[in-house]
């Protein structure tokens, strides 16, 4: 089985949140929603209904999401964001953010016609919030940034 298929079968869709994530760690929720960003840029790279301009963009946001995500992860593991990141609250943010870049991912890879400008705007979107919500959890847990 690829790695690709073990995501789809651990990662839940948007519908039963609540049931799906009900007394996770963010650790759980990290490994099954982490590859997301990383399956959508490669199916969007290769996709012809995209401008190479939309394609760059979409791209280097999925990127930065992912990034976000990663320095999450390393702090998480890492003890300065442990405590801050299992809090009820920020698993419930982060889960949601990422379940609405999964939920995007799925739409976009059932319709035969996309909206490319909805695409660009709902990942710009969920990237910035991501950054938001990584900075915040960067003060509640006072790991140092300037």
């Amino acid at each position: 089985m690829s790695g690709q298929e073990n995501v789809k079968e651990k990662a839940p869709g948007a519908v039963g949140f609540s049931k799906a994530f009900t007394g996770r760690s963010f650790s759980d929720l990290f490994q099954d929603l982490e590859y997301t960003a990383m399956y959508f840029s490669a199916d969007v790279g290769h996709d012809r209904r995209f401008s190479v301009v939309a394609k760059n963009h979409i791209i280097f946001n999925l990127g930065i999401a992912a990034g976000a995500s990663e320095v999450l992860w390393k702090a998480y593991i890492f003890g300065p964001a442990h405590d801050a990141l299992d809090m009820p609250e920020n698993i419930t943010q982060y889960t949601t953010l990422l379940l609405r870049l999964k939920a995007l991912y799925e739409k976009y890879k059932t319709e035969k016609r996309i909206n490319v400008a909805d695409i660009v705007e709902n990942v710009d979107n969920i990237m910035l919030e991501l950054i938001d919500f990584s900075r915040e959890v960067m003060k509640q847990s006072r790991c140092g940034q300037s």
